[in-house]
């Protein structure tokens, strides 16, 4: 785990899969596999946020407004623009 604010590694774990991590950018890491794929990582928060945003497929449930007491209940839209 890389602390943001101070860009300090606080925990470092080894990932069998993963043969070669390197630095991209200051905000980007590529990550390697054994079998020869890469992936992409960022570190900054912002896209981090951007991208979750990006994912997000559908809104919450009746059940869910209700348990987590959301009133009024976001839209589709409004749930991934944060």
């Amino acid at each position: 785990m890389i602390d943001l604010a101070t860009d300090q590694i606080r925990k470092s774990l080894t990932i069998g899969t993963v043969s070669d991590a390197h630095w991209y950018d200051s905000d980007t890491m590529l990550i390697g596999t054994s079998d020869g794929f890469w992936g992409q990582l960022s570190l900054s928060e912002e896209r981090l946020l951007a991208d979750a945003g990006e994912r997000v497929t559908r809104s919450f449930t009746p059940a869910e407004y209700s348990f987590y007491r959301i009133d009024p209940c976001p839209t589709l839209e409004e749930v991934r623009s944060g």
